[in-house]
């Protein structure tokens, strides 16, 4: 990796950190918001998966490529979008997708009394 490419990187980790930290807790560093190790208040699963093409017309009417969506009273966050879509017209073979839900850490979210935490 070449050594700029590096700094870009670790500039927007520092910068990412600012806003998170001051999002959450104002006034406080991106140093103290690291040594502080808080635990964020949403978890999130995202994956790759394969999609047969054969299943790929009901996507086609929301979007071509991508539809995500929020559910303000749940507070959860759902994200669809294709990644590797061979040509159009394809009706044979797979497409590959990434997959993202989201939902609050909290107790009490869907009736639960714990606050449900990504599988492992």
């Amino acid at each position: 990796m070449a050594e700029g490419t590096r700094q870009n990187e670790q500039e927007l980790v520092e910068y990412c950190l600012r806003v998170v930290s001051f999002s959450i807790m104002p006034g406080l560093s991106a140093q103290a918001f690291r040594a502080s190790k808080p635990q964020l208040p949403v978890r999130m699963l995202n994956c790759r998966s394969d999609y047969p093409l054969k299943d790929r017309e009901a996507c086609l009417k929301i979007d071509l490529r991508l539809f995500h969506a929020g559910d303000p009273v749940q507070n959860g966050y759902f994200m669809f979008a294709f990644l590797d879509i061979p040509s159009l017209g394809s009706k044979e073979g797979k497409a590959g997708v990434q997959l993202t839900i989201s939902w609050p850490y909290e107790s009490g979210y869907l009736d639960e009394k714990e606050p449900s935490d990504a599988p492992t």
